[in-house]
Formats: C-alpha cells, sequence, structure tokens
C-alpha cells in the first residue's frame, strides 16, 4: 500500500514470513497444531497491517468480482494475489525482494505456486465471468479505496487487462498481456 508505514511494513513483514513458512504445512494436515497455531497469527497480523495501511488492487477487484461470481472473497482474492505481486513489481521494489527472499524465490512465482497446492486451481471463467462483463467489473473496481492505495498507480486500461487476465480464456490474452482486436 502506499500508505504503508514502518509500522505496517513490520507487522505485515512478519506476517509474510510466517504464512510463507507455515500456510503449506497447515494446508496439507489441519492437524498440525503449529502450523494452525502460526498461520491464526499471521493472518491476524495481516488484517491489523492492512486495516492500518489499506490494501491494493487484489482487494478492489475482488470485491467486484466476488459479487459477481458468488466465490468467497478469499478465494477471489487468493486466484489474484500472483498477478496483483507482478503488476506491482516495480512499484514495490525492496519490499518485493525482501518478500521473494523470505520465500527462498520470486515472491509472484511462489504465491501462483500454492494456488494448486491449496487446491484452488481454476479460472475465474469457471464461475460464468464473461467478456461482457469486464466493462461492469470495471467500473465498479476503478472508485475503490483499495485501488487508490496501490503502490502501482492503475488507470481503467490497467485494470480491464488486470481482469482479463484472470478471468478469461488463455485464449483470450496474449502471452505480452495484449487482447487481440476481436476480444476487446
Amino acid at each position: 500500500s502506499k500508505h504503508a508505514t514502518p509500522l505496517t511494513d513490520g507487522i505485515a513483514l512478519a506476517a509474510a514470513t510466517a504464512l510463507i513458512r507455515h500456510l503449506p504445512a497447515f494446508v496439507a494436515s489441519i492437524q498440525d497444531e503449529t502450523a494452525a497455531h502460526e498461520t491464526a497469527v499471521a493472518s491476524t497480523m495481516a488484517g491489523m497491517a492492512f486495516t492500518n495501511a489499506g490494501l491494493g488492487i487484489v482487494h478492489a477487484v475482488a470485491h467486484p468480482l466476488g459479487a459477481r461470481t458468488h466465490w468467497p472473497h478469499g478465494l477471489v482474492c487468493g486466484l489474484l494475489l500472483h498477478r496483483a505481486l507482478r503488476f506491482n513489481r516495480a512499484h514495490a521494489g525492496r519490499k518485493y525482494q525482501m518478500l521473494s527472499s523470505v520465500a527462498g524465490m520470486d515472491i509472484a512465482d511462489f504465491c501462483e505456486s500454492l494456488v494448486p497446492r491449496l487446491g484452488i486451481d481454476r479460472r475465474l471463467a469457471e464461475a460464468g465471468v464473461t467478456d461482457g462483463d469486464v466493462p461492469q467489473l470495471v467500473a465498479r473496481t476503478m472508485p475503490s479505496g483499495s485501488l487508490a492505495c496501490n503502490p502501482r498507480p492503475a488507470v481503467a486500461r490497467d485494470v480491464e487487462l488486470f481482469i482479463r487476465q484472470a478471468c478469461l480464456p488463455a485464449t483470450a490474452v496474449d502471452t505480452r498481456g495484449h487482447i487481440p482486436n476481436n476480444q476487446a
């Protein structure tokens, strides 16, 4: 968040570190009491950090997508997180590098690798999101206070591409992130 402070950054880093270390173990075995405890504490810490610093494009897009798909907010956020990290990478600098260091790999790649491990490996297109939904989703995302906190400024075209990459079949958006003329 561009409203982060040293205090919220410290809490967020501690939360992310604990989640990187314990969330996969907790998902693999909910009987793992240490992983369960550490995940719960980290989740609470993350909530403390984002309540005070604000959120970003993940939550800004997840609200209208969740309303459209009727999928749980956490699921939609999980499906968007790696994309948002990549979207913000150049504007996150040192923080992105710190998280990557903790994860032992690029943090966006780490989060993307969690999607199948968490059992949430699906595309939002499976929930019936279509090309025709995109303009309304963009319109509902743009006034979001969460989007205003995003480290990288985002105009409607950025949000549109972000949503298309997350929601539409891979053939609708090419590998460079461009939308073919017949899909726009």
